[in-house]
């Protein structure tokens, strides 16, 4: 397994309740023209002019962050404090030490009362539907959304302005990251066979809140029992 082209992951993230970390990751390809094929490396060399927009990337990530109920919705639960920015190589491995950023951890500014592994998920689509590499996603954590009692929803109000922050950080990377590496773009990849990648066309947020099962799986369930024999 490898991916089709040298590339760059981004991520992101920060403490989590007291004792957890959370983290979201997308990736970045050189697609010149809006053409993933051939294959086109981001060089060494533009990689280290891209190690001069982490600044800029941060400030994107700490406004989208800090939208509150009209933006991202993130929950006070969570805490942003790092992020890096890494070359890839076909193998999955870095090929030069990553840029950071790294920080005290920032609050977003406003509550929730879902647990820490509740979360909504950004959906990310190639627009096609044959061969690989069509869909992506990360999980943005504990969310200040109140699901409907009876429908278990959020609000089509609240997906939409989740959405919206989310395409105007990745935008604004997008846009950041362009002034070191013109023809780089946001892209879906997978590593199965030779590799595959595509550009991300659309982005979406939807309505169910989303158990993130990694974290459900650490939490010890403490099942209360009693005998069933005895009066």
């Amino acid at each position: 397994m490898s991916y089709d082209r040298q590339h760059v992951l981004m991520t992101w993230g920060g403490p989590l309740a007291t004792t957890e970390q959370w983290s979201c990751g997308v990736r970045w390809a050189a697609v010149p023209n809006g053409n993933p094929a051939p294959p086109v490396d981001v060089t060494g060399a533009e990689f280290t002019a891209l190690r001069n927009q982490v600044d800029e990337v941060w400030a994107r990530l700490v406004t989208w962050f800090q939208s509150g109920n009209s933006g991202a919705a993130i929950g006070s639960l969570a805490q942003l404090s790092w992020c890096k920015l890494a070359l890839i190589n076909e193998g999955g491995d870095y090929a030069d030490e990553p840029a950071a950023y790294e920080t005290t951890p920032i609050n977003p500014p406003t509550t929730t009362q879902l647990p820490p592994q509740c979360a909504y998920v950004v959906s990310l689509r190639s627009g096609l539907s044959l061969g690989r590499a069509n869909y992506g996603r990360f999980y943005v954590p504990v969310p200040t959304w109140a699901p409907g009692q009876n429908s278990g929803l959020a609000t089509e109000v609240q997906a939409t302005a989740a959405r919206t922050a989310a395409k105007t950080m990745l935008k604004g990377v997008e846009a950041d990251l362009q002034v070191a590496v013109s023809t780089i773009r946001l892209v879906i990849m997978s590593n199965l066979g030779f590799g595959h990648t595509k550009l991300v066309s659309e982005l979406g947020v939807g309505r169910v809140v989303d158990t993130q099962r990694r974290r459900r799986n650490k939490l010890n369930e403490a099942t209360s029992l009693v005998s069933f024999l005895t009066p």
